[in-house]
């Protein structure tokens, strides 16, 4: 799966489901981004 930036936003969005799941169950915006960078960087 490949996550995208939203400019707009400042966070990922996964084409993966589970991962997307995963996502939303994060409240905290600095950990969203924290493990958007992290997602980006192991592909």
């Amino acid at each position: 799966g490949r996550c995208r930036r939203c400019h707009k936003h400042r966070h990922c969005h996964c084409q993966t489901f589970h991962y997307r799941l995963f996502l939303h169950t994060i409240s905290s915006l600095s950990a969203l981004k924290y493990l958007c960078i992290l997602h980006i960087f192991s592909f």
